[in-house]
C-alpha cells in the first residue's frame, strides 16, 4: 500500500501505470535473452584472443628458451647456422615453417637436406619406446631427434651410457618409413662384433612386429645375403663380403660410425686390417 501510494506521488500528472508482472513480460525477457547472448559473445571474443595471445607467447617462449634448455643439459651444438629446437618428448615434432636463415642457406647452397623427410617419430614407435619403458629422451637425444629427421649429417659425442644408440636409431628408423625388399639401406658400422649385436638387438627391439628385417653379416663361405632394411657389422666382415661380391650396398642411404673414434684411429685400423 504504501508502495503504491509513492508511485502516485512520484508519477503525479503523468499518464504511467504501475505493472505489477512487469519482470514475467514476453518483450522484456526477450530484451533481456538478446542483452545475454551478446554479452557472452564479446566474453568469447575476449577469450580466444587472449588464447591466441597465449599461443603467441607459448611459441615465443619455446623458440627462446631452446638456447637456455640446450645450456641446462649440457648441449652442445656447431656448424649450423640454424638449429632446431631440442625435443623435449619422443612425441615431439619439427615446426612446420622454416627460418629465414635456413631458406636463405637452403638456396645459396642447395643444400640435400632439405628434402621432404618426416618431422617425427611415427606413432608406433613412440608407444614401442612407452612399452619398452623409455619415458624422456636424454639429453643427446633431445638434439639428435630433430638433426636427424632433418637430414643433416652429425657428428655426436656423449658419456658412454648417455643413449647414443637410440639417438641415431630412432630418426632413422622413422627415416626408413617402411619395411622394403632393398639391402642396406641402413648400415651401422661398430669396432667389435659385440657392439655390432647390441645395436642390433636394439634395432629389432624397437621394430618388433613391423616387418622391419636386419642383418648380421658373417664372412662364412657361401653365406649370400637377401633384404635387409638394417646391417649391423664390423668394418672388416662388411669389406670382405663386399670383395667378395656377397653383398651389395647400392641401397645403402644412411652409414653409422658407432664408437667413431675407434673406428677411424690409425692404429685400431692397422691391426683390424
Amino acid at each position: 500500500m504504501v508502495q503504491d501510494n509513492i508511485f502516485a506521488l512520484l508519477t503525479r500528472g503523468a499518464s504511467l501505470h504501475k505493472c505489477h508482472a512487469s519482470l514475467d513480460s514476453p518483450l522484456l525477457q526477450k530484451r533481456q535473452h538478446r542483452e545475454q547472448q551478446l554479452q557472452q559473445a564479446q566474453q568469447q571474443e575476449g577469450s580466444l584472443a587472449e588464447d591466441g595471445r597465449t599461443r603467441g607467447r607459448e611459441a615465443s617462449e619455446k623458440q627462446y628458451s631452446a638456447e637456455s634448455l640446450r645450456a641446462r643439459h649440457s648441449i652442445a651444438v656447431k656448424g649450423l647456422p640454424v638449429v632446431p629446437a631440442p625435443f623435449l618428448s619422443f612425441s615431439d615434432e619439427i615446426p612446420l615453417e622454416t627460418g629465414a636463415a635456413e631458406a636463405k642457406k637452403i638456396l645459396l647452397e642447395g643444400d640435400q637436406q632439405s628434402q621432404e623427410g618426416p618431422r617425427k617419430l611415427p606413432a608406433w614407435l613412440i608407444s614401442r619406446l612407452q612399452t619398452l619403458g623409455y619415458k624422456q629422451p636424454t639429453p643427446i637425444q633431445m638434439q639428435a631427434l630433430p638433426l636427424m629427421l632433418k637430414g643433416h649429417h652429425m657428428l655426436a659425442s656423449a658419456p658412454t651410457g648417455s643413449g647414443k644408440t637410440l639417438a641415431f636409431l630412432l630418426p632413422l628408423i622413422a627415416c626408413l618409413k617402411a619395411p622394403s625388399n632393398a639391402f642396406g639401406r641402413l648400415v651401422v658400422l661398430s669396432p667389435t662384433r659385440e657392439l655390432a649385436r647390441q645395436s642390433l638387438r636394439t634395432f629389432q627391439k624397437l621394430t618388433d612386429g613391423t616387418g622391419f628385417k636386419a642383418a648380421f653379416p658373417q664372412s662364412h663361405p657361401g653365406t649370400r645375403y637377401g633384404a635387409a632394411d638394417a646391417v649391423f657389422a664390423t668394418p672388416l666382415s662388411l669389406l670382405t663380403l663386399l670383395r667378395e661380391k656377397r653383398l651389395s650396398l647400392t641401397d645403402c642411404n644412411h652409414l653409422v660410425l658407432d664408437e667413431a673414434d675407434r673406428l677411424l684411429d690409425s692404429e685400431w685400423v692397422s691391426k683390424s686390417l
